[in-house]
């Protein structure tokens, strides 16, 4: 159904005139046969022609959507036969039915009538060649606009994919980050020189693991959970007690697959937004479960609305969006909302059985 909508709606000119074509191709084949295998007379068979296949051209459409209906990507080839040979024959039978009214209606003749009556096993046998004709023409055209999509995706992946890396150096590895990770380490080496080897340690791993994202697509939740966890203790040591984090993990979602480095963001934007702008303790609670198909990952975080005016989505969650929709063809995978003093963002992964 999306494909024919897709092809009628975005390129409706193009559509018919392949559709016109056909048709025209069909009539002439009809034509050339009736006169010089038949002798048939020109001026019946113009009319004959006009009669018949102006009135299947017009039915025709509903085999584009029999075929969306009957993918063979998603179906068993019996279940195709089926469908087919049904609507095959009330669309045949309909349309014998139309034509013959209007031929007795409005150019009534004894002979024409005659020989209508006597040809129609033959024009039934013919309407269903048709069918498997425009079938065949239908399939065609949906099979080459899905190879289309997917060649067209295939690319705008690529050039997310190349545009993510570059923003990840930017982003991830940003010299605002990595200045404020040093002085804190600096102060640490006075104060608390453990800390500050921890805290050296988990930032060469996160630069580590940053530098690294691209050479898996999709990487376990608790491998991608582990990761931000070394980004958050980075940012806990500058923060100490005003940064708190809360992990709720249901059993079970450790294991299923996501975009790696796609929550990264989520957090920073929590603590860009939510830590910075005040002197209160900010809670960043993370929430995951699995339900109906989908990894579900909620990540909130306490604001005070009387700093923070929100202009719609950052660059960070632009770019989520975006590359779920890309991944996954949706457009519905991210879920923003923000109340007085909460902000919230819940993501949903689509998981293969």
């Amino acid at each position: 159904m999306r494909l024919i909508t897709e092809s009628i709606l975005k390129k409706p000119r193009e559509f018919f005139v392949q559709y016109l074509c056909v048709w025209l191709a069909i009539i002439g084949l009809h034509i050339g046969v009736m006169i010089f295998f038949y002798h048939a007379p020109w001026g019946g068979t113009l009319l004959d022609s006009l009669i018949f296949f102006l009135t299947y051209i017009c039915l025709g459409i509903g085999i584009g959507f029999v075929v969306s209906y009957s993918s063979m990507e998603g179906s068993p080839i019996y279940k195709i036969i089926f469908i087919h040979a049904l609507c095959g024959t009330f669309l045949v039978s309909l349309w014998l039915q139309v034509c013959c009214m209007i031929s007795s209606t409005f150019f009534y003749d004894l002979a024409y009538s005659t020989m209508l009556r006597q040809g129609i096993a033959g024009r039934f046998l013919e309407g269903f060649l048709i069918y498997g004709m425009m079938t065949l023409y239908f399939y065609v055209i949906f099979y080459y606009t899905g190879l289309k999509e997917k060649i067209q995706k295939e690319s705008d992946l690529i050039a997310l994919v190349r545009e993510a890396e570059l923003k990840a150096l930017k982003s991830q590895i940003n010299p605002h980050f990595l200045f404020n990770s040093l002085n804190s380490i600096s102060s640490l080496t006075m104060t608390d020189p453990e800390k500050a080897q921890e805290m050296v340690i988990n930032l060469s791993t996160f630069l580590r693991y940053s530098l690294q994202h691209d050479k898996n697509a999709q990487v376990p939740l608790q491998t991608e959970l582990d990761n931000v966890k070394l980004y958050l203790n980075i940012e806990k040591v500058r923060f100490g007690s005003k940064l708190n984090l809360v992990f709720e993990i249901e059993p079970g979602c450790e294991k299923q697959l996501l975009p790696n480095m796609l929550l990264q963001p989520l957090f920073e934007n929590a603590i860009k937004y939510g830590v910075y702008e005040t002197m209160d303790q900010v809670t960043i609670r993370t929430v995951c479960y699995e339900g109906k198909g989908f990894l579900n990952i909620e990540v909130s975080n306490d604001f005070d609305p009387k700093l923070i005016v929100r202009n719609g989505e950052g660059i960070g969650l632009k770019n989520i969006r975006n590359r779920l929709k890309i991944i996954y063809d949706s457009e519905n995978l991210m879920l923003i909302s923000a109340t007085d003093c909460i902000f919230n963002v819940h993501l949903k992964i689509p998981q293969q059985a």
